[in-house]
């Protein structure tokens, strides 16, 4: 089960409390319409409908902010009853749509000028289309000045800020982690691009109008889409009662060609199926169903798996090394690999298996030299040397594409290197630029399997010092149409709810997923899940609290994108221990297992 599986899974807060105490400083409506809304089909909780009142008569002008502010977390979402606050002039200003502002503390006061400042402490804001940026300052801030003119003989406002303000206890109970999917650069990937929309009948609509707009901020440069740009939806995207999503689109899709159409259809699905309740999609234009050559009008939700993010070869198999032989570890069990192992020829500082099972690359014990060998070759055969010109080599990784990445960490900031280790196709390597990660040290890193997004833990170098580790992300810039040619959109991983002491390492449990073991507080390191937004973050000390890892020293993370990948935290004598069922954490062996690491 994936992260937002569990996320989705999870109890919804079903208060009446909450939503109406969710606004902070707001007063309590007195009035107003309360009923439960069942949402998302059968097997979902159903969640509270409130529809807030409309301004009561003699209201004051800091009754009227606040009023106005409520207004704004109706459910089903709406913003109708906020705009009985407007007067005429403000009403036809209002973009609410422009911005969501998700805070956790909010209040209205009356200044001697007549106005009324709303002062807002900050959890994240949303742009238009539902992309999620965490504040990471959470400063009580004046927020807007609101002027207000009687209309009637009550006061309305006549400026209202373009956005919604909604409490972060309305925004977890509402909105949705969702993602639109877009083509990689090679258009044989789909790849996610993570958003938040409220739950409600209209979400499969505001998928696809999203979706249709092409990608979110940077990510418009490094994916594609193939919509054609006029393309326009229906007026809604209707579920049938059996379930098929009714997909209308404008008749500009009927100049793709055959490839274009698969592509657009695998697009439509995999953002689609994330709606509970959707069993198929039918694509029309014309008001005909778009012919996908070998393809039935209704698309299933499996159709287009070929497409994934998530690399189809990835094993749950984590492989380590005990006594300088490979291993193959699953919770307790530990075997030699293909049942007869293979002897290292040398000691190694890092490996990694690549996801085929034949090749391994390693890094020597002086973290000198790149080694790659044949491991359907006979047991000890020789490790061939790629590189060995390092200073400070890290873990080796290889790509989807079954390239190898290693950094090289040198006095002044670090080199990316790419490998291609294949003997018939040797063409050396080649840097990767990182740009401010170029002058940082990496002491972790690792690729998502979609291949776009690189994560790393890194440390400013300053002379001779080295600054705390910090979190930070980037995107894979492809040369041509395969090949890694520098990360761009580098920035701190930066969370609405923890803030990360020392993170240690990384790995990524999904596409949009981030596993880091880290410190939060005065706690020992533990594997954290961290949605790339940072609007999530699951796992450790974070509430509901997991059994908590013992303090063993915790060094090393090993995780897996593959539906049965487990964590395993190692420490660096070669403990080694997993969460089982009931989330305990075990001891895989006695044994000391080193380099524990999930191939690729």
């Amino acid at each position: 089960m994936s992260p937002e599986e569990r996320w989705r899974g999870g109890v919804l807060v079903a208060a009446f409390a909450t939503l109406i105490l969710g606004a902070g400083c707001a007063d309590i409506p007195d009035s107003g319409g309360v009923s439960l809304a069942q949402v998302g089909g059968a097997d979902t909780e159903p969640l509270i409908r409130y529809q807030p009142p409309g301004p009561p008569a003699g209201a004051t002008p800091v009754q009227i902010v606040h009023g106005f502010i409520d207004a704004m977390r109706a459910y089903p979402v709406s913003t109708d009853a906020a705009q009985q606050y407007l007067s005429d002039e403000g009403a036809a200003s209002w973009r609410p749509e422009r911005q969501t502002v998700v805070y956790d503390d909010i209040s209205a006061t009356a200044t001697v000028s007549g106005q009324v400042v709303l002062s807002v402490r900050r959890v994240a804001t949303l742009d238009a289309r539902g992309s999620y940026t965490p504040i990471a300052n959470r400063l009580f801030d004046a927020e807007h000045a609101f002027a207000l003119t009687r209309a009637d003989g009550e006061w309305r406002i006549d400026n209202p800020p373009d956005a919604l303000y909604v409490s972060s206890d309305f925004f977890a109970d509402i909105y949705q982690p969702l993602s639109l999917y877009f083509l990689d650069r090679t258009g044989r990937v789909i790849v996610p691009d993570p958003i938040y929309l409220p739950t409600g009948d209209q979400l499969a609509t505001s998928l696809v109008r999203g979706l249709l707009q092409g990608p979110t901020g940077d990510l418009g440069r490094r994916l594609r889409t193939i919509v054609p740009p006029s393309t326009q939806v229906d007026v809604s995207v209707p579920v049938r009662s059996n379930g098929v999503a009714e997909v209308r689109l404008s008749e500009s899709v009927l100049t793709l060609s055959d490839a274009q159409r698969e592509q657009l259809a695998a697009q439509l699905v995999w953002t689609l199926r994330q709606v509970t309740g959707i069993v198929g999609v039918r694509i029309l234009s014309a008001g005909v169903p778009l012919d996908v050559p070998g393809v039935a009008d209704v698309h299933n939700l499996n159709q287009w798996d070929a497409y994934a993010p998530t690399d189809p070869s990835l094993s749950g198999q984590l492989f380590a090394l005990r006594r300088g032989r490979l291993v193959v570890v699953s919770q307790t069990m530990v075997s030699p690999f293909e049942g007869v192992g293979r002897e290292v020829s040398r000691e190694l500082s890092d490996f990694d298996v690549d996801r085929d099972f034949t090749l391994l690359a390693g890094v020597s014990a002086d973290r000198s030299d790149v080694l790659v060998g044949d491991l359907s070759g006979v047991p000890g055969s020789t490790l061939r040397v790629l590189y060995n010109d390092g200073i400070d080599l890290t873990d080796p990784t290889w790509d989807r594409t079954g390239s190898l990445w290693v950094a090289d960490r040198r006095p002044r900031g670090t080199r990316m290197l790419l490998f291609d280790p294949q003997p018939d196709r040797a063409e050396g390597f080649r840097r990767i630029r990182m740009g401010p990660l170029d002058a940082a040290r990496i002491e972790a890193f690792a690729l998502s399997t979609d291949g776009l997004r690189f994560v790393a833990v890194t440390r400013h170098v300053d002379g001779s010092r080295l600054g705390p580790r910090r979190l930070m992300m980037g995107t894979v810039e492809l040369a041509g149409d395969t090949r890694g040619n520098q990360i761009v959109d580098v920035h701190e991983v930066v969370t609405s709810s923890v803030a990360f002491d020392a993170p240690t390492d990384v790995g990524w449990t999904d596409p949009t997923t981030l596993s880091v073991l880290a410190r939060v507080g005065t706690v020992s390191p533990q594997p954290y899940e961290v949605r790339i937004d940072g609007s999530r973050v699951e796992g450790g000390v974070v509430p509901p609290p997991e059994p908590l890892l013992p303090p063993v020293g915790a060094a090393s993370l090993a995780t897996g994108a593959s539906p049965d990948s487990l964590t395993y935290v190692g420490n660096r004598g070669g403990g080694l221990w997993f969460q089982d069922a009931e989330r305990q954490w075990v001891r895989v062996s006695r044994s000391p297992l080193l380099l524990p690491d999930y191939p690729g």
